[in-house]
């Protein structure tokens, strides 16, 4: 679920346990809006201010928070997910625009990198959401997400004639 929350956006996200914790991004460039739960198994290596948006297992340096994006998008950062693998989505509150598959460095508990390129559809609104998702081995079900807004620099509006 995704929705303002204390000046900036977030949404909810569950740890391991079956909690409910919430994730919020500040749109305020490169500040945290809330300082997440414990980091069992270690920080993320990089320096205060770096980042465009952290959790428990992922750190996002680009693109930041309310940062006009256009297609292909380049998403970098750090996660310390189960063998590497996660997935980002890009949603414009309507549609789902893309979902890639990612494949950071390393596989936790060790922290590893990705950068990727994402391609994805002309959105239908001016705001939109990166996700980036775990999901359980066990059930295959939604594990985390972190909610990382951003601004699209072009929009089809419903009924526009596409140039």
């Amino acid at each position: 679920m995704l929705g303002k929350m204390n000046g900036g956006w977030g949404g909810c996200a569950r740890t391991p346990g079956g909690e409910e914790r919430r994730e919020e991004v500040s749109e305020r460039e490169g500040k945290e809006a809330a300082e997440p739960p414990g980091r069992e198994g270690g920080e993320s290596p990089v320096r205060e201010g770096e980042e465009a948006a952290r959790s428990e297992n992922f750190t996002v340096f680009s693109p930041r928070p309310g940062e006009v994006v256009r297609s292909p998008v380049r998403i970098r950062g750090r996660a310390r997910v189960f063998e590497g693998s996660f997935v980002v989505e890009i949603e414009d509150g309507h549609n789902l625009l893309a979902r890639e598959v990612v494949q950071a460095s390393a596989g936790g508990p060790e922290w590893g990198e990705f950068d990727l390129s994402v391609e994805f559809e002309t959105p239908t609104s001016p705001g939109g959401t990166l996700i980036f998702v775990t999901y359980d081995a066990a059930d295959g079900k939604r594990k985390e997400e972190l909610l990382l807004p951003v601004k699209f620099a072009e929009v089809a509006y419903p009924g526009e004639d596409p140039e």
